[in-house]
């Protein structure tokens, strides 16, 4: 008895939502083609986004004086603008290999493969950024933005980095530094 009771509760459930969906279909269909459109439009975005990210891997970061080359090293994490205001900044990760508590790291200057040049104007902020031996430590440069770069600049062929760990100064240089506009760096 109580099996059938189930049965039939189950079954005027189920009618009673699909008689529902039935009605509401109409109102839904115009909430669908919008919810499509915005769907479509953040598509777009990820794959743009997606592209530009497939460029990390050509980035590569050569040292000038290898100075500091037992002392630190560097990886590459993302180089982001604002279209707005022309400001270019670099977010790379830095691993101190001696046993210091800060690092100074400052953008000096980035350069196109058309030979054009940015720098950071009057701003002489430095970076500074506490950190571990041996623990790779994110460095967020917007402190020192690039500026006026225009973002139909796609891509840096070089960006100088001025590094500065007790009293011992290097340039390090990021090659084919692909630029991600109007995009901020996830936490």
């Amino acid at each position: 008895m109580k099996k059938l009771f189930l049965f039939l509760m189950v079954m005027l459930l189920s009618f009673g939502v699909t008689f529902s969906q039935n009605n509401r279909k109409e109102k839904k269909s115009s909430k669908a083609g919008s919810f499509l459109e915005k769907a479509e439009k953040k598509v777009k975005k990820t794959e743009k986004k997606v592209a530009n990210l497939a460029d990390l891997d050509k980035v590569s970061i050569t040292m000038e004086n290898k100075r500091l080359n037992d002392k630190v090293s560097f990886e590459f994490v993302g180089c982001y603008g604002d279209s707005q205001s022309g400001d270019v900044y670099m977010v790379i990760k830095g691993k101190i290999k001696i046993d210091k508590s800060k690092m100074f790291v400052t953008q000096q200057l980035g350069v196109t493969s058309k030979g054009k040049i940015y720098n950071i104007g009057d701003n002489f902020n430095s970076g500074e950024f506490q950190v571990v031996k041996g623990v790779a430590v994110e460095m967020n440069l917007e402190k020192t933005p690039l500026k006026n770069v225009p973002s139909s600049v796609k891509q840096l062929e070089d960006v100088k980095c001025r590094v500065q760990i007790d009293g011992d100064t290097d340039s390090y240089h990021f090659h084919n530094v692909p630029i991600l506009w109007d995009q901020k760096p996830e936490e």
